[in-house]
Formats: structure tokens, C-alpha cells, sequence
């Protein structure tokens, strides 16, 4: 029976959550969840007590053991009360998790980030190309519902490439990785390409709902941060450093080079030893950033 209701609730997850629409509130996702999960419960006592007439009813008849119709009802009035509970506690842990990004919900509640840590990550600054165009044309209703769509589309990537989302700042997104998960399967390189796959499979949806097919452009770096956690009436992990500030800087100069996607010598460096598989990589130049004190050589992916 465990077994069983565990499969029905990981379905039930994975269908609600590719069905509900990303306006859905937070309350009714919680509410909506709980509620399908005790109906799979109720699924789950039926058979249980089938399975108790048919199978152990006798022997426990045999042993002066019966269950009468109030046993019953107590039985099940305690076991559904209880996963109730549970299950609405989970349902609200699960929608908090997602709110916070994967990743950071437990730090927060460890108290890992109470005091600054460095750690060494790979930061990647994507934003809207021709986003001030595209504002204008579309108008602010329609624009800002085309960049929810598009980090819907995102979101569905961003899991596969073992990224965490660090900030939305309004139409664009940073991605960091820890090195190990930056490194396998070279995910911080392929995120952007799956990016730019998952937009191209929905053009057309695009074309018709707004007259374009938007693109990003985008820029990494990889070097020692400091986290800390940040905040009182709004809890975060925050990355402050140089690395930081280098990687929005590289992706700030993309339009000046004509590329989509910029990456940092040390990028380039640290995934030598397992090399770049599919991916062609050229210097496209060694710049003085804004607010650097020496030239960074950045790469075209």
C-alpha cells in the first residue's frame, strides 16, 4: 500500500504540475495537491480493507479479533485526518521549495549562509536581446506576458542542467552551478543551447501570440564568491564578488562583439581537462570590462 501510494502522489505531482497554468496561485496549487493526494488515500484505504475481507478477515475472526462497522470508521477517520496533515504539510514545503529554487530551502533552514562562506561557482548572466524593442512594440501587458512564457520554457530546461536559478531581474535570469555541476555533462555550456532549442520549438507558438521569436544573449565566468544569507523580511542566498560582476559584465558586451553567447578564458580553461565535445569556441578579443583593472580574453561558444 505504501508503495502504491507513493507512485500515485509522484503521478499526481508530475501531472498537476504540467497541467496547472503557471498563474495558478500558490494557495490553490497547495489546496489542489492536497486534495488529489487524499483522494488517491481514500483509493488506497478501499483496497486496503478489500483486501482485509478477503485475505485476513477470518483468521482474525478466528483469534476473537473482529472489525465492526464503528472500528472501521475510526480506523479510517484517524488515517485520513492524519495524512491530511501530512500531506498538506508536504504540499506547502514542496510550493515553498520551488519558490525559493532548488537547492536553497535547506541551506536556508541549516543556517549554512548565516555567516559568509566562499566558495568557487560559474555564473551566467542571460538576458532579452532587443528587449527595449520589443517593450515597445508589444506594449508592457502583452511584453511581460511574453517573458513569463519564456521563463516557463526555461524552467522546463534549468532542472535537466543541474542549474539554480539565482535572480530574475526583470528580462533577465542568472544561472550559477556549484563546479561539480557545472562541470558534468559540460551543463553550463549546454543550458544555453537547450535554451535556445526549447524557444525554437515553440516559434510558431511565438509568432502568433506575439510576432516574434525571442532570443537571448548571454555570459560566464567561473571564480571564488562569497554567500551569505541576506535579509529579514525577504530571505535569500546572496553571491557577492568580483565573479560575479565579471559575468554580467561579459554579457553586457555581447552586442558589441556580435555574439549571442560569451564565456571567460577561465570558462574555456576549466572544462580543458574533459574537453568541449560538440562545441566550437574562438577569442573574439582581451577587453578592459567596466570596472576591471585588468583585460579579461572572452570566447564566442
Amino acid at each position: 500500500a505504501g508503495v502504491t501510494y507513493g507512485i500515485m502522489l509522484g503521478s499526481i505531482d508530475r501531472w498537476m504540475d504540467r497541467r496547472m497554468n503557471i498563474v495558478c496561485p500558490m494557495g490553490q496549487r497547495i489546496l489542489l495537491k492536497a486534495a488529489a493526494y487524499t483522494a488517491a488515500l481514500a483509493l488506497i484505504l478501499t483496497g486496503t480493507m478489500a483486501l482485509h475481507e478477503a485475505v485476513f478477515a477470518d483468521m482474525f475472526r478466528r483469534m476473537g479479533i473482529e472489525m465492526n462497522f464503528r472500528t472501521r470508521l475510526s480506523w479510517v477517520a484517524i488515517i485520513t485526518l492524519y495524512t491530511t496533515v501530512g500531506n498538506l504539510l508536504v504540499s506547502f514545503i514542496k510550493q515553498v521549495n520551488r519558490t525559493f529554487g532548488p537547492g536553497v530551502l535547506l541551506p536556508l533552514l541549516l543556517g549554512r549562509y548565516r555567516t559568509p562562506i566562499e566558495e568557487k561557482r560559474i555564473f551566467m548572466f542571460m538576458d532579452l536581446r532587443a528587449s527595449t524593442t520589443y517593450a515597445e512594440e508589444l506594449g508592457h501587458l502583452r511584453y511581460s506576458a511574453m517573458v513569463r512564457d519564456l521563463f516557463s520554457d526555461v524552467n522546463g530546461v534549468v532542472p535537466k542542467h543541474d542549474a539554480e536559478i539565482y535572480q530574475y531581474v526583470g528580462d533577465e535570469v542568472v544561472f550559477t552551478w556549484s563546479i561539480p555541476d557545472g562541470l558534468h555533462a559540460r551543463n553550463c555550456i549546454h543550458l544555453y543551447f537547450a535554451i535556445q532549442d526549447a524557444i525554437a520549438a515553440r516559434a510558431d507558438d511565438y509568432r502568433r501570440k506575439y510576432g516574434l521569436v525571442p532570443a537571448f544573449k548571454a555570459g560566464m565566468h567561473v571564480g571564488d564568491v562569497t554567500a551569505v544569507e541576506i535579509g529579514e523580511i525577504k530571505r535569500e542566498i546572496a553571491y557577492h564578488g568580483d565573479t560575479v560582476n565579471t559575468a554580467a559584465r561579459i554579457q553586457g558586451v555581447s552586442n558589441e562583439f556580435g555574439h549571442e553567447f560569451l564565456v571567460s578564458s577561465d570558462v574555456i580553461d576549466l572544462l580543458k581537462d574533459q574537453g568541449l565535445g560538440p562545441f566550437r569556441t574562438e577569442a573574439v578579443g582581451s577587453v578592459l570590462l567596466k570596472g576591471k583593472k585588468s583585460n579579461v580574453t572572452i570566447h564566442w561558444v
